[in-house]
């Protein structure tokens, strides 16, 4: 949608849409819309509801541009794209979070599809190329050193020896003369 006045919107709004078969503009917060010249409801947990609408009721939802990213202190908003890991596994997946529900965060994984209520420190934001390149530096760095101070390891050409058995390489440098 083109033509928003963000300058109009409320505080607290994350963005703006149409809802109900009737297409009204609303904002719409963490948990509640606002019809644009009107009141302000909480979203519905019940799709059937009566009363309210529920968030699936929402078209062609708009985020606020003025909303500055989550960054991983508090709950992230809704339509916040993050990833998320399930308790016991290592691997970080990518989801998005749809609504909030008696106090709970509700994230679909986009990989899968499965939705469920998680806990925040389950989700974090995005990490960058950068921190993703720095997080394997420190990880090797780290494994290198386990190995390096090895107990058996008596002398420095020992601890390197046992850096080159482990598969560190130095890089050619035939591609820099």
């Amino acid at each position: 949608m083109s033509g928003i006045d963000w300058s109009q919107a409320p505080e607290g709004a994350m963005g703006h849409a149409l809802i109900g078969q009737s297409f009204r503009p609303v904002w719409v917060g963490n948990d509640w819309y606002e019809y644009i010249g009107g009141g302000r409801h909480r979203f519905a947990s019940d799709p059937d509801a009566f009363y309210a609408f529920a968030r699936s009721a929402l078209h062609d939802y708009a985020e606020n541009p003025s909303v500055p990213a989550w960054t991983g202190a508090g709950l992230p908003p809704i339509g916040t794209v993050c990833e998320f890991k399930e308790l016991g596994l290592e691997t970080w997946i990518e989801c998005t979070i749809i609504g909030m529900f008696r106090g709970e965060i509700v994230c679909g994984c986009n990989s899968t599809g499965a939705v469920g209520t998680i806990e925040a420190d389950q989700l974090r934001p995005f990490r960058t190329p950068e921190q993703i390149a720095a997080e394997e530096r420190a990880e090797a760095i780290e494994k290198m050193w386990s190995i390096y101070w090895q107990p058996h390891a008596t002398s420095a050409k020992q601890a390197l020896g046992l850096l080159w058995d482990a598969g560190l390489r130095l890089p050619d440098d035939s591609d820099n003369a």
